[in-house]
């Protein structure tokens, strides 16, 4: 989300040597790292680390909010905490929420290569009545 720098020791003594990876904001799993340099050349393959709440889909977050009918048939408010620490309000009141309804937050998902960010979608599941 916000990248990172990750430096990694490679070779065998006393020829390694210590590459750095200065990995961007938003690179997506899979992409490759090639040091050719390197004897022999070496290629990082980036994986990204699971988020607790939040799933990447492209450039775009999903978060999932189960409701229960009653609060679903009010309208909904949910904070949903970012991968940058902040967090964000949603409220669908006084609209009623259906199962599969997906709210759409337009430049609060993944930060993008030319600027300016993905979508957070807000996916709700209504529970039904278990009686």
């Amino acid at each position: 989300y916000r990248g990172c720098t990750k430096k990694f020791r490679v070779g065998n003594p006393p020829r390694d040597e210590i590459v750095t990876i200065d990995v961007k904001a938003g690179w997506k799993a899979g992409t490759k790292v090639s040091y050719q340099h390197l004897r022999p050349p070496v290629t990082f393959v980036i994986e990204e680390k699971k988020h607790a709440w939040l799933e990447r889909e492209d450039n775009d977050l999903i978060f999932k909010v189960t409701v229960n009918k009653g609060h679903a048939d009010r309208g909904v408010k949910a904070t949903i905490p970012l991968p940058d620490g902040t967090k964000h309000t949603v409220s669908t009141s006084p609209r009623q929420v259906f199962h599969g309804y997906c709210l759409v937050v337009r430049g609060k998902g993944m930060p993008l290569k030319g600027g300016g960010r993905g979508d957070l979608k807000v996916e709700f599941r209504v529970e039904r009545r278990t009686e």
